[in-house]
């Protein structure tokens, strides 16, 4: 199964390749409050949590897993080959169907939203999601019950 921080590295590179020529590329930072852009405009990936359906009825714990992730579109400008309307659809576009990995489903666009503007920079965001299955990692069991089997045949 894909980790969250494997697919958040994929989607960095998918965006990355098709974004223009001097917007970055890269995983959202620690102190979002205080983060300045030195690019044209940035787009910050983060994963934002996943989602578990009830296991199915079989003697494994199977699980299909919903993972989010945000891709926060920072730009000094609203128009223009970097602004965020260019680049919103440009993520979208790059994500949109796209299989991050074998063991996943193609990527499906959640929402996108406007999150505001500071200190000339405007935010905007948006959340996608792919789904997989999952299973434990099961140890063998050290302290096993069961060390011998007997066959007892009947007359």
């Amino acid at each position: 199964m894909a980790t969250p921080a494997e697919l958040e590295a994929a989607l960095i590179a998918r965006i990355q390749a098709a974004v223009p020529v001097g917007v970055l590329a890269k995983a959202y930072p620690d102190n979002p409050r205080t983060y300045k852009i030195f690019a044209p405009a940035e787009v910050l990936v983060v994963f934002r949590g996943g989602d578990y359906e009830p296991p199915r009825k079989t003697d494994l714990v199977l699980q299909e897993r919903t993972l989010q992730f945000e891709l926060s579109v920072v730009v000094r400008s609203l128009a223009g080959h970097a602004g965020a309307y260019a680049l919103l659809e440009t993520v979208r576009k790059a994500l949109q169907g796209w299989k991050p990995a074998l063991d996943c489903l193609p990527v499906f666009i959640l929402k996108d939203q406007f999150l505001g503007m500071e200190s000339g920079q405007w935010w905007w965001a948006v959340f996608v999601a792919t789904r997989t299955r999952v299973l434990p990692e099961i140890a063998p069991d050290a302290g096993a019950p069961f060390t011998t089997v007997s066959v007892h045949s009947s007359p």
